[in-house]
């Protein structure tokens, strides 16, 4: 699953639209946040350094849990974008599943930014939904950057039909 991320709640949001628990690729970082790091230890998550070179650990992580049958949540924008537009996004996602032979599968979080903004102590009344697009396969030869492009503008045609 790979969902645009407009709050710290995304995730808990995300699971409680699925009839299964997904694993989440969560930052390290958060733990920084005690009660918001205690609520992501319940998706069994995936935890990746931020910045700098890429997290072997993590990433092997990701592809094993995808190969035992799990489904990952990573979103690709990598941290919490509360803009009109989607963020930029990382290629992280797309090199996993390439690596794990897995489709991507995206998805649009509507109304999360403003039914918890960044900064707020407590929810808003908000109306949000959640939409789920069609499986990204990714071609034989295709690079993560050519697959990222193409869960993007799904991402975006999703939130278009707000």
């Amino acid at each position: 699953l790979t969902p645009n991320h407009g709050s710290e709640i995304d995730a808990v949001v995300l699971a409680a639209s699925l009839p299964f628990r997904p694993t989440v690729l969560a930052a390290r970082d958060l733990e920084r946040f005690p009660v918001l790091f205690r609520i992501i230890r319940w998706f069994d998550p995936v935890f990746v350094r931020r910045g700098g070179l890429a997290d072997v650990g993590s990433i092997r992580a990701c592809i094993a849990r995808l190969r035992q049958g799990d489904v990952l949540a990573i979103f690709p924008e990598g941290r919490v974008i509360q803009a009109a537009a989607l963020g930029p996004f990382h290629p992280g996602a797309a090199f996993v599943a390439i690596r794990a032979g897995a489709p991507l599968v995206p998805v649009a979080l509507l109304g999360i930014e403003r039914m918890w903004p960044l900064g707020a102590r407590w929810p808003r009344r908000s109306r949000i939904a959640v939409r789920f697009g069609e499986p990204v396969i990714p071609a034989p030869g295709e690079d993560a950057e050519e697959v990222t492009a193409r869960v993007k503008e799904a991402i975006e045609i999703l939130r278009e039909k707000g």
